[in-house]
């Protein structure tokens, strides 16, 4: 149950970013379309900072964000943490210097 709660949350978020994608209007950082700085094509960057690849559930999930991700026309950006919080921490540093539009992340401690 919680894989599909999972998976619905994950389209749902590439669903709306693929949407916002699809605005004329300017965004803040004056550029249009919705896409940050993170990419140079104006499509979509997405940060995914998997919690690593120990069980075959984690391995789908991260295959399935990967199908969503290139059949939507986005760009993901993809970190695997190897169980490690301070591996996830970083991933998601990056990606704030990167700029990229949405970050999302399966936390490897829950607080």
């Amino acid at each position: 149950m919680a894989h599909r709660a999972l998976r619905v949350i994950a389209t749902a978020v590439l669903a709306a970013g693929a949407l916002t994608a699809c605005t004329t209007e300017p965004a803040p950082n004056g550029t249009t379309g919705g896409a940050g700085k993170g990419s140079s094509d104006g499509k979509l960057v997405i940060g995914f900072a998997q919690v690593g690849a120990e069980s075959g559930w984690r391995t789908a999930n991260t295959r399935s964000v990967r199908e969503a991700a290139e059949k939507a026309g986005i760009t993901l950006k993809f970190s695997d943490a190897q169980q490690k919080q301070e591996n996830q921490i970083k991933a998601i540093r990056t990606f704030i210097q990167q700029k990229v539009d949405v970050i999302a992340f399966s936390p490897v401690v829950e607080s």
